[in-house]
């Protein structure tokens, strides 16, 4: 599981599949394989952004840097959706999430359609 999140990068599959392609490529139950999930998490190893994805906390951590880096190069700090799907590399299907998990985190702040980079 942990290669599974650390390859894909930012185009992580849904947690539910990577549990049951763990379960069944090495044989343990799917509740075996959601216990050494739920400890990627708690190790930090994880991070869970929505019910739905989770990425490898160092892809978050470079995803972060990038963001600050881009926010550095623009005079009032902040980003929309279109220029962070650029930035990130990612389809709106992860953008969204990212930026929401990235809301609760204060790394960024909402702005009407846009968020300030904290």
């Amino acid at each position: 599981m942990r290669k599974a999140f650390r390859d894909a990068e930012l185009a992580v599959p849904k947690v539910d599949e990577v549990l049951a392609a763990a379960s069944a490529a090495s044989g343990i139950s799917k509740d075996v394989a959601r216990k050494l999930f739920q400890q990627l998490l708690d190790s930090g190893e994880l991070v869970r952004i929505s019910p739905d994805f989770a990425f490898s906390a160092g892809v978050i951590g470079e995803l972060v840097e990038k963001l600050r880096s881009f926010a550095a190069t623009v005079a009032d700090r902040s980003i929309d959706v279109p220029k962070f799907k650029e930035v990130a590399g990612v389809s709106r299907k992860y953008a969204i999430p990212l930026l929401e998990y990235f809301d609760q985190q204060k790394i960024t702040a909402r702005r009407g359609d846009k968020r300030l980079v904290i």
